[in-house]
């Protein structure tokens, strides 16, 4: 299918959740207690690099196409085993580690603890991923998409939308 879309002419794909591509053998239970319930046997598993790589040397690497990784839970360290020729040939990650600056303590649906957050720990995540991939590959910039709230409604104020908006749009 990736052959497919790629002989279309494509200019590139985004690969949703490919972090979750590997499962542990024997698909064992996972820990309760764990958000995701399991993830620490799915998240970034033993043929994740493989599978990749595979994906790259038989598809991606005989297309000009940006490949884009959408990747929770990944680290600036895993990410640049990720990006580049010489890891398993990806462009981009989408990551979400600063997407949790405004998260409480009961975690992203605990509503009436959401919406509290500080701009240097936002500057500092946004950073450290810059310049930790600046050899490797990109990261992507954004602060809203699909699966998480507005961007003027969680990151500014609404008595100053406008200026809200445009600072943030400044920002990204």
């Amino acid at each position: 299918m990736i052959t497919w879309w790629l002989e279309k002419g494509i200019d590139g794909l985004r690969l949703d959740a490919v972090n979750y591509l590997s499962k542990a053998p024997g698909l064992p239970d996972g820990d309760p207690t764990n958000s995701p319930v399991g993830i620490e046997r799915f998240g970034h598993g033993p043929r994740i690099h493989e599978y990749l790589r595979g994906l790259y040397d038989d598809a991606f690497s005989a297309y000009d196409v940006v490949i884009v990784a959408e990747m929770a839970g990944t680290t600036v360290e895993m990410a640049r085993e990720y990006l580049g020729e010489n890891g398993d040939g990806l462009d981009m990650i989408f990551q979400f580690e600063h997407m949790g600056v405004d998260i409480g303590p009961g975690g992203r649906w605990g509503l009436d603890e959401w919406g509290e957050w500080d701009l240097r720990e936002l500057k500092e995540i946004t950073t450290r991923w810059q310049k930790g991939l600046e050899d490797s590959g990109w990261n992507a910039l954004y602060l809203g998409n699909h699966d998480q709230p507005r961007i003027v409604s969680r990151f500014g104020d609404e008595n100053y939308r406008e200026e809200s908006a445009t600072l943030l749009a400044t920002f990204l």
